[in-house]
This record gives structure tokens, C-alpha cells and sequence, in this order.
């Protein structure tokens, strides 16, 4: 069916490129997790093989695309940035798509894809938006024309989703079986075409798991390994979202004036009395945040403060002040921005709605509910609202799709909540428009009375939905961040330049020479300066920034470590053979990290306690950051001025 308003699809693909750069310019504001893949593709690109020489249960497609990326754009964060921007975009163009077609409302497919605006997936994240879109594509398309060439294209995207993670296939594997109970009840021809799926995927998979059994030597122990990586993830992930919206003033409330007030320094006289001091604060309704010596204060200022400023310059004992404009008798834009100013000034500039959703956990913990109540409000009304259901969707179409967005939210939506709260938002967010397109037809035919009712509870929804999951990401803060806070074109331009600074330095550690960074980027910086390129090192605890900042390959076949590997002696083994086989010239460890490396490893401990000596350390927030070098390596220079051995 051709698209009747082209509009739309300009206004979608604005949206879409929007979400893009959005996200590529987060991808400069980075975690741990972000780097794992990309240091795998390091390994990668040297020619190291998957498996044998580093841990991997089926994250193929992730470090290969990284890899790939890096060919394509060099050795800097932009290159994964582009790939991160390019699914996002993608994503949210094809979840347009799909609404789009299946209810022909432009409205409510506008409003699926504006959820990509909202969220902030992490970085690493972004495999868990494009699976799901394609799969979703796919999924519609065979429910709503059955044949053997969309079933087939189902099992290959399945085997697609194995290759990103193994737990993607399963979930997309969920999926077909529901496409085909969607399409053909429980019949023969289901179980039929489940299988032509099922095979295909198999046959797309067995090249790994063949390559998996032959450096594992079998595929028992690669199964059991990639088991035991993954129960721990989704073991330690495990809890109920409690929902935080709960009394009257989470759901609205105005800020005291106080929260916005500026703050001003004294000086008083030196003959001026402690009594005489008071009378003044009293007068004038200042509030003591810190004193600096026998006459120096620093005050909070309140209303009675503002409109009364030249009288309180002109009180015999206050000598001096500090951040106010004497001459115009006004405080200080320095210390005072007009946007605080304002909010000061004006109550309802200080109107909060949903304040319960605020803070970033309870707001993620409200977008993981949410994202569950959406398929489950599909399920319970798909055949109660049969008659205004789109004519594309029937409500066994949609009772299936909804299961399928549950099954794949169990996998996704786990704690920290608001940490994967934008990885869930690709299914529910097309049940989200076909229940929009249903609601606004079901407005049509009822009562004025009904009609507002319905439109105000969707509205709150609504609200409490995107709130959630901008809250949950972050998203308003960092648009904030980079439009200088609203305040200032030269705040702007040093957070564009801060990004990219980041993004396109090459090689990445280089943004970071003249700054003070954390403990993990100067241990990173140290290690490319002083080791030779061929020099591998070994990290012990989960750090994988330093392998790709460092730009030196592990010379350790994790780049973490779960105790439960300590367990299966094929993983003691082909550590050790690795350790053995390329010796770290550097080890480092980290406060508390040590025990549960001997647990999993404690030849490789051992290793580290005969051959290596500790040759200097960053203490920060508490921890300890140490590295070892092999005791019988000479340094050749010293570096930095605590004078830690260079070996080149």
C-alpha cells in the first residue's frame, strides 16, 4: 500500500535523524560496558581468534560491526558513535514503518517513533533496538500474508539475533512460534512453519557453534560456559520495579522560592557586634551558608533581600559584599543566572509535575512498569475493543505481539532499571501506537463525557511515560548540557567542542593528556606511553576501557571475571593456556578485585605473586588502582611525576 502522506515520513525521518545524533553525541559520555566489544574488536583486527583467545559466548556481531566501523572511520569513539547513531535512526524510522502501515494513522506512528527522541539507551545497548525493529517488521509482515519465504525470513533474522547475543535469538525465536500462532492457530501448518524457521536458523548457526566445538574441543563446555556467563548476568539483575508516584505532592508540587535563591558574600566592620551582625541578617532575611573568618560570610538570599539590596550596601557595618553590582545595586549574573533568577521570581516557573519521577531510579522503575503495562493493556483489551481495532491487526494478532513484547522485556527490562529502561522500548512502543490508533477511533463513536475521560487518561499516561524514560537516560540533561544550559552561545560551543574533542581524537587517550581524568583513563594513558605496541596487559578486574584506551591487546583471555568459572575446568585451562601462551609485561589490579580472580583463576594469581612486583599505584574514592611488572624488566626512563618505570 503506498504511503498517502509523504509529510509524515519527512516529519519521521527528521525524527529519526534527530534520535541519530542524539545518541552519537552520548556515545562520547561513556561506561565500562560500552568498551567491551570494541576491545574485543582490537583482538580482532590483530588477527586473534574468538574463543580461544578471548571469552565470547555469541557477541559476534557486536565486536565485528565495531571492528568494522574502526576500519571505516579509524581508531576513535566516533567510529562506534556512527554505528550506534546509524541502528538508532534506523530503528526508529522502521518502528514509524511499522505502525504506520498497520494503522494508517500518521499520529499514532509519529508518537511511537518519538519515543527514540525520549529515551537514552546506552551505547552498548543498541543491538536490543534494531533486533526488535526488524523483527517486528518481519513478524507483521508474516502474520499479515503467510508464506514460506517470510517464515524463512524469519529464521534468518533469529539466527541474525543469535550472532548479536545468543538471548536475542531465543527471544526472537519466541517470537516466530507466536507469528505462526497469530497467523494459523493451533494447527499443523503452524508447527510446520515453525520448523522451516527453526531449521533455517539452525543451519545460520551451526558454522559457529561448529568453530565453538573446535576450540573448546566439544560443545558441551562452550554451551556450559556461555550458560554460566549468562545466568550470572540475569541472576544479578533480578528485582521488582516498585512504582513511585504514591502521594499527592509526587504527582504535583512548587519548589520554595529558597531552592533558587543566589548567595552573596558580607564583610562586615570589625567593631560591628555579633548582635548588631544578627539585627542585619534579620532585617534584610539572609541566611548563613559559611563564615571564612571573623568577618566574612557567605549569605543566602531571600525575597526581602532582593527588593531592599542598596539599603543593605549602604548599612554602616557592612563594609564590602561579594557578587553584588554596587553601582546598580543588583546581584550579579555571575553568581545569580537568569534562568534561577526567573524561577526565583516566578512561582510557576518553579511548578513541578510528577516530582516522584525526578530522580533517576524511581523514574526508570516507573518506564520498566509502563513498558510491561503497555503489551499487557494490549492483551486484556485486544478482543473487548475487536471492532475499533486497526483492519490490519485482529486481537489474536495483537494478544500475540503483546506476548512476544512480554517475553522479550523479562530478557531486557532487568535492575538497574534505569539503566536498560531505553533497551525495552521498541515493542511496547508499537503496541503504544496500535493502542493509540484504537483509542482514537473508540473516541469517535462514544459520550463527550467518555471522550474527555479517555483523553485525559491518555494524556497522563502519556506523560508519565516519556517523563520516565527521559528521567531514566538522562536525555534532558544532556540536551541541556549541550544547548550550555540554556544560558550561554560560549557554554554551547565548549560542550560541542568537549564532544567533539572526544569523539574525534585519534588515539582516543589523546583528548585526555592535558586533564585529570579518572584512575582507569590514566592507567590506560601510562600503558600506551610506556609499554612497546607488542606488549600485552591484563586487567583484574572489569576495566576493558584500559585495553582500548591503552591500545594494547589482553594477554588474558577474560576481560572479566565470575567466580562460577572457577568452577569449569576447561575455562582454568584455556586461561591459563593464554596467560602462558602471551604474558601480560603488565598486570593491573584493583582494591577487592583480587578475590574473585583467585577464585575463578588462582594459578593465574599465583602467576602474578612469583613473577611480578607492585611498581606504583592511584589511590581514588577509596580504592586502590595498582599495577604489577615482571620482576626481571628493566625500565628505561621514568614517567610522570611520580616517577613510574617506562619501558620504552
Amino acid at each position: 500500500m503506498m504511503f498517502r502522506a509523504p509529510l509524515s515520513y519527512v516529519v519521521a525521518a527528521v525524527i529519526a535523524f534527530l534520535a541519530a545524533l542524539h545518541k552519537i553525541l552520548y556515545a562520547s559520555v561513556l561506561v565500562n560496558d560500552d568498551f567491551m566489544h570494541r576491545a574485543y574488536a582490537l583482538q580482532l583486527l590483530s588477527g586473534e581468534l574468538p574463543i580461544r583467545d578471548f571469552f565470547d559466548y555469541g557477541m559476534v556481531l557486536m565486536y565485528l560491526a565495531s571492528a568494522v566501523a574502526q576500519m571505516l572511520f579509524g581508531y576513535r569513539l566516533l567510529a562506534e558513535a556512527v554505528l550506534i547513531g546509524l541502528t538508532v535512526g534506523l530503528t526508529s524510522f522502521l518502528v514509524f514503518e511499522v505502525v504506520r502501515r498497520l494503522t494508517e494513522s500518521n499520529a499514532a506512528a509519529l508518537l511511537s517513533t518519538t519515543l527514540f527522541l525520549v529515551a537514552m539507551p546506552r551505547g552498548y545497548g543498541y543491538p536490543k533496538l534494531i533486533v526488535y525493529a526488524v523483527a517486528a517488521v518481519l513478524w507483521w509482515r508474516y502474520v499479515s500474508k503467510p508464506s514460506p519465504a517470510r517464515a524463512v525470513a524469519l529464521g534468518v533474522w533469529a539466527a541474525v539475533a543469535f550472532y548479536w547475543r545468543p538471548d536475542h535469538g531465543a527471544y526472537v525465536a519466541a517470537g516466530i512460534t507466536l507469528a505462526m500462532a497469530a497467523a494459523h492457530g493451533m494447527s499443523l501448518r503452524a508447527l510446520g512453519e515453525s520448523a522451516r524457521a527453526g531449521a533455517v536458523s539452525l543451519v545460520l548457526v551451526a558454522p559457529w557453534l561448529t568453530f565453538a566445538a573446535v576450540q573448546m574441543h566439544g560443545l558441551g563446555p562452550f554451551i556450559q560456559s556461555g550458560m554460566t556467563a549468562a545466568v550470572q548476568e540475569h541472576i544479578a539483575g533480578q528485582s521488582l520495579p516498585r512504582w513511585p508516584v504514591v502521594k499527592p505532592s509526587d504527582v504535583i508540587d512548587v519548589d520554595r522560592p529558597e531552592q533558587y535563591a543566589p548567595s552573596i558574600g558580607l564583610r562586615w566592620t570589625r567593631d560591628s557586634s555579633p548582635d548588631s551582625r544578627q539585627e542585619v541578617l534579620d532585617r534584610y532575611g539572609l541566611t548563613v551558608v559559611s563564615t571564612r573568618d571573623d568577618v566574612s560570610q557567605t549569605m543566602r538570599a531571600s525575597e526581602r533581600t532582593v527588593d531592599a539590596l542598596r539599603a543593605l550596601i549602604a548599612e554602616p557595618i557592612v563594609e564590602d559584599t561579594d557578587g553584588i553590582d554596587r553601582g546598580a545595586a543588583e546581584i550579579s549574573s555571575s553568581v545569580w543566572p537568569p534562568s534561577q533568577r526567573r524561577r526565583f521570581e516566578h512561582w510557576w516557573l518553579r511548578l513541578r509535575l510528577l516530582p516522584g519521577l525526578d530522580q533517576q531510579v524511581q523514574a526508570g522503575e516507573s518506564a520498566t512498569i509502563l513498558l510491561y503495562m503497555l503489551p499487557l493493556l494490549a492483551i486484556v483489551a485486544a478482543f473487548p475493543l475487536k471492532r475499533y481495532l486497526p483492519a490490519r491487526v485482529t486481537p489474536i494478532h495483537l494478544m500475540c505481539f503483546g506476548i512476544f513484547a512480554i517475553v522479550v522485556n523479562l530478557g531486557v527490562l532487568r535492575a538497574p532499571f534505569h539503566v536498560r529502561a531505553g533497551d525495552g522500548i521498541v515493542l511496547p512502543g508499537i503496541v503504544l501506537g496500535i493502542l493509540c490508533a484504537t483509542f482514537l477511533q473508540v473516541r469517535g463513536e462514544v459520550s463527550p463525557l467518555v471522550r474527555r475521560v479517555t483523553a485525559v487518561a491518555g494524556a497522563i499516561a502519556l506523560v508519565l511515560l516519556m517523563k520516565s524514560l527521559a528521567v531514566a537516560g538522562l536525555s534532558g540533561e544532556r540536551v541541556t548540557w549541550l544547548a550550555g544550559e540554556w544560558e550561554s552561545l560560549n557554554r554551547a560551543r565548549g560542550a560541542w567542542e568537549e564532544v567533539v574533542g572526544r569523539l574525534t581524537a585519534n588515539p582516543p587517550i589523546d583528548y585526555w593528556r592535558n586533564r585529570r581524568p579518572e584512575a582507569t583513563l590514566r592507567l590506560a594513558a601510562y600503558a600506551r606511553e610506556c609499554l612497546p605496541a607488542t606488549d600485552r596487559i591484563s586487567v583484574l578486574w572489569f576495566a576493558p576501557e584500559i585495553y582500548y584506551y591503552s591500545d594494547r591487546l589482553m594477554a588474558s583471555r577474560h576481560a572479566f571475571y565470575l567466580p562460577e568459572f572457577g568452577s569449569l575446568p576447561h575455562e582454568r585451562d584455556m586461561e591459563m593456556e593464554k596467560v602462558s601462551r602471551t604474558p601480560p609485561a603488565m598486570v593491573f589490579t584493583r582494591t577487592g578485585s583480587d578475590d574473585a580472580v583467585r577464585r575463578a583463576f588462582p594459578q593465574v594469581m599465583d602467576l602474578a605473586s612469583r613473577d611480578y612486583h607492585v611498581a606504583g599505584w592511584i589511590d581514588e574514592a577509596g580504592d586502590r588502582y595498582s599495577f604489577l611488572v615482571r620482576k626481571d624488566r628493566m625500565p628505561v626512563r621514568e614517567y610522570g611525576a611520580d616517577g613510574w618505570p617506562c619501558y620504552r
